[in-house]
This record gives C-alpha cells, sequence and structure tokens, in this order.
C-alpha cells in the first residue's frame, strides 16, 4: 500500500541472534509517509492526548468497517490483544479471522461460525500457513483459545498488508447491478490439471470398488451436468433476448440489465435496491475513513511488535530451569531451544550444500573443457551458439507477450455488440464501458475462447478414450475362454 506502513512480521523471515537465541522480527519500514500526518502520529507514539485520540478514531474506522461486513468488533478488543487481554478477547479473535477467512474460501470448510471453536482455528491456522505465514508462535497457539490475542492481532494486520485483505472482502460484497459472467482463460493449456498422478493410481489400485456403484454415480453426474447445462442455456437464452428487445434504451450499454428490467417491472423493488446501494456507499465511506487514518494504526502496531519483542528478551533473559520451569512467559513447548537446533542444522546444510556445488562445479567444468575439445571450430560453435540463444529468447518474448495479452480471469461486463451510433461517431463502445464499469468482453470474443477450451478438451478426451480402449484390449487379451463384445455405437 503506497503511502501506507507495511507491517512485515515474519513473512519474509526471521533474524536469528545466536548471543541469546531470539527470534527478532523485521523492522517495520515507512514508505512514502505523508508529511502532514507526521504531528499526530508522532503524538501518537508519545502518549499525548491528541494522538490517543486519532489512534481511537484510526481504530474505530476499522472497526466500522468490519461491522459494515456483518462483524461484532469493538476498539476495546485491539487494546485488550496488545496486552495478550482476557480469553474472551482472544476467542472473539479467533472468530474474526475465522469470519473473514472463511468468506474468501467459501466452499472449502464445513465449519460454520456457530461451530467448535477448535474446529475454526485449525481452519484459521491452515489459511494462514497456505498464504505463507511465518510466525512459530501462531501456530503454536493453543486449540482452545485460551491465550495468544497479540499474535492474532499481528496476524490479522499481517492479512491487512499481504493480501489486501479488506479490498478483497469489499469486492465479495460489492451491489452486483449489470450483468457480469465469470470468465477464465488461466488454465485453458494446463492439460497437466486434469491428468491422475500416480499416488492417487496405486491408491485406486489398492481399492477395488464395486463396478455398478460406479456406473451409477457416473450416470448420476452425468444427469447432474445436463441439467446445469440446459438451466445455464435456459439462462443465456433469457438474457440475450432482454438484450436484444431492449437496445438502444442506455446509452452506456446499448441495452438494458435483467436489473433494470425487474425494476421496470416491479418498482416496489426500488426500496430494497436502494438498502443495499446505501450500504454499500456507508461501507465505502468507511472504507476511505479508514484509509485516511490507516498510517497512525501501523505506527501503533510498532508499539505491538516492540512489546512483543520485549517479552521475548524477557523470557530468553531468565534462567531456565528444566525442573521447576520458573520462565512464566513461555509455554512447556518454548520456541527458542527448537530454534537453535533449526539454526545449527541449517548451517550443517548450507555446508554440505557448498561442498556439493563445488564438486559439481569442477566436475562439470571438467565435462565442458573435454567437449570443447571435441569441436573442430571453435568459433563456428559460438556464433551458432548465440543465434541459437537470440532466437530462443525473442521466442520466448514473444509467447509471453502473446499469453499475458491472451489471458482473461475474473467476473466481466458481458457486451452483445457494438453501438452502431457511437461506431459512427468513432468511439468504441467497450472503450467507454471499460472507462465507466471496467472489465467488459465481447459475446464473440468469449465464444471464441470457449470453443477454444471446448476443442482443447475435446483432444484431450479423444487422447484419454484411445488409452481406455487400449487399456480393456490388454484386460481382454488376458482373459481366457471370454469373448468380449464393445457396446453398440450410438
Amino acid at each position: 500500500m503506497s503511502g501506507n506502513r507495511g507491517l512485515r512480521h515474519a513473512d519474509d523471515g526471521t533474524r536469528v541472534q545466536k548471543s541469546t537465541g531470539v527470534t527478532q522480527s523485521h523492522e517495520v519500514k515507512n514508505h512514502g509517509r505523508p508529511a502532514t500526518g507526521h504531528t499526530g502520529i508522532k503524538a501518537v507514539l508519545e502518549g499525548g492526548g491528541s494522538g490517543r485520540r486519532g489512534l481511537r478514531q484510526a481504530i474505530g474506522s476499522l472497526c466500522k468497517v468490519l461491522c459494515g461486513l456483518g462483524l461484532k468488533v469493538n476498539a476495546e478488543m485491539f487494546r485488550q490483544a496488545k496486552h495478550n487481554g482476557l480469553k474472551n478477547t482472544t476467542i472473539e479473535f479467533w472468530k474474526v479471522l475465522f469470519s473473514l477467512l472463511k468468506q474468501l474460501h467459501e466452499g472449502t470448510t464445513s465449519v460454520s461460525t456457530d461451530g467448535e471453536i477448535g474446529s475454526q482455528i485449525v481452519f484459521v491456522k491452515s489459511v494462514l500457513w497456505y498464504y505463507g505465514y511465518g510466525s512459530l508462535e501462531f501456530y503454536q497457539l493453543p486449540g482452545d483459545g485460551s491465550e495468544g490475542s497479540r499474535e492474532l492481532l499481528l496476524a490479522f494486520s499481517w492479512l491487512l498488508q499481504r493480501i489486501s485483505l479488506l479490498e478483497q472482502i469489499l469486492y465479495l460484497h460489492k451491489a452486483q447491478l449489470k450483468d457480469t459472467v465469470l470468465h477464465c482463460t488461466c488454465k485453458m493449456n494446463d492439460t497437466k490439471s486434469w491428468q491422475i498422478s500416480e499416488h492417487s493410481e496405486q491408491h485406486l489400485e489398492k481399492q477395488i470398488p464395486d463396478i455398478r456403484c460406479i456406473q451409477w454415480l457416473q450416470g448420476k453426474l452425468d444427469f447432474r451436468f445436463k441439467v446445469l447445462h440446459a438451466m445455464q442455456q435456459a439462462k443465456c437464452g433469457a438474457t440475450y433476448k432482454i438484450h436484444h428487445y431492449t437496445r438502444g434504451c442506455h446509452t452506456g450499454q446499448n441495452h438494458l440489465s435483467i436489473m433494470e428490467v425487474n425494476l421496470i417491472q416491479d418498482p416496489s423493488s426500488l426500496n430494497k435496491v436502494l438498502h443495499t446501494l446505501e450500504s454499500e456507499n456507508a461501507r465505502l465511506d468507511a472504507y476511505l475513513e479508514w484509509k485516511r487514518l490507516e498510517p497512525i494504526y501501523w505506527h501503533w502496531m510498532e508499539s505491538v511488535l516492540d512489546a512483543k519483542l520485549k517479552d521475548n528478551f524477557e523470557c530468553a533473559a531468565r534462567p531456565l530451569n528444566t525442573s521447576t520451569n520458573d520462565c512464566t512467559h513461555c509455554s512447556d513447548d518454548c520456541p527458542l531451544t527448537e530454534i537453535g537446533q533449526l539454526t545449527a542444522l541449517v548451517e550443517t546444510l548450507q555446508n554440505e550444500l557448498q561442498e556439493n556445488m563445488s564438486r559439481l562445479k569442477t566436475q562439470w567444468s571438467a565435462r565442458v573443457k573435454r567437449e570443447e575439445k571435441k569441436l573442430l571450430d571453435e568459433e563456428l560453435f559460438v556464433e551458432k551458439l548465440k543465434k541459437l540463444q537470440n532466437e530462443v529468447e525473442l521466442k520466448f518474448a514473444s509467447a509471453r507477450e502473446k499469453w499475458r495479452r491472451t489471458l482473461k480471469h475474473g467476473t466481466y461486463q458481458l457486451l452483445l455488440q457494438e453501438d452502431p451510433f457511437q461506431v459512427k461517431k468513432g468511439t468504441s463502445s467497450i472503450s467507454r464501458n471499460k472507462e465507466l464499469h471496467g472489465n467488459v468482453v465481447k459475446a464473440s470474443e468469449m465464444v471464441a475462447d470457449l470453443q477454444k477450451t471446448e476443442s482443447l478438451l475435446q483432444n484431450e478426451l479423444t487422447v484419454l478414450q484411445e488409452e481406455c480402449r487400449n487399456h480393456l484390449k490388454q484386460i481382454a487379451g488376458s482373459l481366457q475362454g471370454i469373448i468380449c463384445i464393445p457396446p453398440v455405437k450410438t
């Protein structure tokens, strides 16, 4: 985030101090801090009255955004989390993280917001691990949510800066007023994604399921696909009729959307749409206020990191007695010993890697020299090599540029056809819609992409069918006294 203070807690790694064995987080850097907020931020760090008011406003604006997304949070939760407050604060923070991350990963878990706190904690830890959060203390938090509110505050702030958590959630809650389609060509040529791995094949060979059950499931799946395809075709047909019959009624996209037609038929639903827009405007106003006060929040997070480092240094300075365990700031599984062991292991692996690299480098150098001696004309070889390298680089650059232009991913506003009035004036309706609404795709382009995808999938299906046919022939050839008759082609 430009102009804001980024929090880098444990994502980019940690520095291990050998003398004490204490893990120190990376320094929080300030990129482009506005000069106008320097006085207020300095007051926050010094604990002045106006600074505290600014901090309360910053955290209050963040809570306002979260409340607009349906969460129950307050500024007192953040204050208690900084000092590792009550157990209720920790549990509430776990629930907030679970609610936010579940919206981003809808369908990946069956745990509900009213489910057990242990299942929610496991889900949050797995998602943070997926995004690359590297704090060891976070993953060692107990599964009952009894402690660790400060670690949760740091993880929440890391998500704000690392994956733009608020922006993604606000995008999910965006009011849909136009007709949009989901379009993705990122994995169109990735045939490996459809192949079964060797591990899966071995697992399937060990299990011998009932063939009738597999046929029943296959038939049920085919039926569901046909129903879904028919419903999609009916929806596309109805959308086309609406766009075709309302041509010329809209200056922006040359036709009315489905929601606009519904509003014309049922004017009483305008109140519901108006309420939706007012709610979205309130969320966006709160988000703009949060962006204005966000630098104050990140400076306050510096004090949260300092408090954590202070506790770590106090824990390391205390003499550890394994018989009595006098270290009150550490749990039974204190990570300091494990960090020292991991550091020694990393150093050993680095030394072995250097030795292997030097040995392989010597071997390859000797091999290259032997190959060079075999060449009669070294200058011609070098010239050909440079020419081949240049050709390969040009082809790779052209392929990357072409691939980058053809990739499409996300939600697009579907445009049926060009506005003839705009074409006569010399202005494209696509360029105008891009300025007004963002991503726009023509129906003809999307049909061409889908036809290309269909062709690739059909070719892949043909290859798989041929492999299955050969496999069945091998099985049939190994059977003695049995005649296999293939099914009649329909």
